[in-house]
């Protein structure tokens, strides 16, 4: 088998030409008559076209924060191993991660993983010897993470006297060589749009561009130099393979034409071995939808098409109606905005699918940008997993919703400062459509971050109304705290209070269901991400006779760190507590069926009896229990 070669194209900074340095070294290695495969470092669906008109081959992103490690060497070994050579265009400038002190999704993030080497692009405009204390602080700083700098590559270089002075410099500070140059030409730049480029299957001469900058950089460059400075160990058989599960095919029509084209090719590669055929088609100009059992609209342009997507009705009745008749729907970004009563632009309001009350309306400047980690209030489409499931992904959009019906959240997401936010919704009468601008990542599901807080615990106060559940509570929290353990109250009377507002049609847990509201749930999943943040939960429910919620509550405490504690107390005691309640009306009668409601005890549950000594002493107690069998960092099982 011929030598294998392969290396990431990165930059000093975003704008360097990074993307015109890739598609060159793609075609040049193309037309040696070398195999090339293309990969893109990052969440970006536009530049992959790019390269894959470049390459011959489709193009594949790679990103460490995503993906996880294990994910990205799976995703270039299985894609790399037959190749000549592997090209990976980089993200942004070298060492830009996630965020300060982080640099995982960052070009050098993903050479490290691979053990690739670097082929740093500069754009050399204006610049002679002034290029060696660059070059000499970007090889120090990606030494020192155990990432080797093979060369670099002009941008904008101007005559031959220039790049003879460049190379020079490089020299004589003993750095990395000039492995080539491409320069300056106006005809070498790339459109672009809102988001990015404009995506190779709508720039005009795409083709030619490539063939051009490929001729271009193999006269001002040696590329077999090239191939000999980034010589590496060819990738074996890649890990974690995807596997085919079960024996039956449902159907799913996926929108794929320019105005819906943002998808990660894994993530439908992950469909297809788990049962899903994918049935493409097109909103723009496909009059209905084929015949399947889901429908998923990517992100993309809907905004830029959005004269043509509304004049074509067949297709935005034919999506409300599947909607309303109950067939699973999902969108992203994009495929969120078409399925709003309207897309709003500067060129006027234009009618889309009308599945969702709302509106979405074009911005002038980004609406949202950055990564995300998200945990499902609902049960995820596709079959990926249960309600609960953490999901990352990013968001990238100008436009805003603006919405007429308050609908659930499809998930909550951690943001940096480590708050919570709801995001997307979940609508419909069998709450088929799932919708957000989340743009998910399934394929891979990397695990926690190393130096990540370990989750916390929970401790679970279950019992009848006036059970003294709430004052146990508080009790527990004031010992954990001497205790130097972490802790709060998250108290679903808590809950529900901070959600309702002024003026809701619903003063109650049963009241906003009946709403359409599923307050219960959304507070067992806000309870679950609380509990995974870390620390000490404490928190009450009444868990007697409601086997929906029981259940439902179960499925969000699965797999978490949990002392259920059953409050009880003789009916005098619990009759007098209920009768002489004075934060809400007292319900004698109801209160009475729960404490005599049949339940069936939680694994590890014990029992107190709260009319029985001070809730101090029964909170003692608690936490002698709870702190044997859940340690504190540095502690010691008993």
């Amino acid at each position: 088998m011929p030598a294998f070669s392969a290396f990431c194209v990165a930059a000093p900074r975003s704008g360097e030409g990074k993307t015109t340095a890739a598609m060159a070294l793609c075609r040049a290695l193309r037309e040696k008559g070398l195999a090339v495969q293309a990969f893109k470092c990052g969440p970006d669906y536009v530049d992959p076209t790019f390269l894959a008109t470049a390459s011959g081959r489709r193009a594949l992103n790679l990103d460490t924060w995503l993906m996880g490690e294990n994910g990205v060497r799976r995703i270039f070994a299985r894609a790399g191993r037959q190749a000549d050579v592997c090209v990976v265009e980089g993200v942004m400038g070298l060492f830009d991660g996630r965020g300060p002190g982080d640099l995982s999704g960052s070009t050098l993030d993903c050479a490290r993983v691979l053990g690739l080497p670097v082929i740093l692009t500069v754009n050399v405009r204006g610049m002679a010897a002034s290029i060696a204390p660059l070059v000499a602080g970007f090889q120090d700083s990606a030494r020192r993470h155990g990432v080797r700098i093979a060369g670099i590559l002009a941008q904008n270089a101007g005559s031959g006297r220039h790049t003879a002075m460049l190379k020079a410099a490089l020299e004589e500070a003993g750095l990395p060589p000039l492995l080539g140059s491409l320069p300056r030409d106006p005809a070498f730049t790339l459109p672009s749009r809102q988001l990015g480029l404009t995506p190779a299957d709508e720039t005009a001469g795409a083709e030619r561009l490539c063939a051009a900058l490929g001729k271009s950089l193999a006269e001002r460059s040696d590329l077999e130099e090239i191939r000999a400075l980034t010589e590496v160990e060819r990738p074996g058989a890649p890990e974690n393979p995807v596997s085919v599960e079960g024996t039956g095919r449902k159907r799913l029509a996926v929108a794929r034409d320019s105005a819906f084209c943002f998808y990660y090719e894994e993530n439908l590669a992950w469909l297809t071995a788990r049962g899903w055929d994918i049935i493409p088609f097109s909103p723009l100009a496909d009059r209905a939808l084929p015949s399947c059992d889901a429908v998923y609209l990517g992100g993309g342009y809907p905004e830029v098409f959005a004269g043509k997507l509304a004049a074509n009705t067949g297709m935005r009745e034919s999506v409300r109606g599947a909607a309303l008749t109950g067939l699973p729907v999902y969108a992203e970004c994009g495929g969120f905005m078409y399925l709003a009563e309207d897309i709003v632009t500067k060129d006027g309001r234009f009618p889309m699918a009308g599945v969702l009350d709302a509106e979405a309306i074009m911005g002038e400047k980004l609406s949202s940008l950055g990564y995300r980690e998200a945990r499902f209030l609902c049960a995820p489409p596709f079959g990926l997993g249960d309600t609960g499931l953490v999901l990352r992904g990013h968001e990238f959009h100008w436009s805003s919703m603006n919405f007429h019906t308050a609908y659930p959240p499809l998930a909550s997401v951690a943001m940096k400062d480590g708050s919570l936010i709801p995001t997307g919704v979940c609508a419909g009468s069998a709450r088929n459509v799932l919708a957000g601008y989340i743009h998910f990542y399934w394929a891979d599901r990397p695990a926690a971050r190393t130096g990540e807080k370990a989750p916390g615990a929970l401790i679970l106060l279950t019992g009848p109304s006036s059970a003294g559940k709430t004052t146990l509570a508080a009790a527990i929290e004031a010992e954990m705290k001497k205790r130097g353990r972490i802790c709060f109250r998250f108290s679903l009377d808590g809950f529900l209070a901070a959600y309702l507002h002024e003026g809701a049609p619903f003063t109650s847990v049963a009241g906003a269901e009946r709403a359409g509201i599923p307050a219960a749930a959304m507070w067992h999943a806000a309870l679950r991400e609380a509990v995974l943040r870390g620390g000490v939960c404490v928190a009450d429910h009444v868990l007697c006779g409601a086997d929906a919620w029981q259940a439902d509550f179960t499925g969000a405490l699965r797999g978490l760190r949990v002392l259920p504690v059953r409050t009880l107390c003789s009916e005098d005691i619990l009759k007098k507590r209920e009768t002489g309640r004075k934060d809400r009306p007292s319900d004698w009668e109801h209160a009475r069926a729960q404490a005599r409601a049949p339940f069936t005890p939680l694994p590890g549950e014990i029992t107190v009896n709260t009319g029985e000594g001070n809730p101090e002493d029964i909170a003692g107690h608690v936490a002698d229990i709870f702190c044997g069998r859940f340690p504190a960092d540095g502690e010691t099982d008993s």
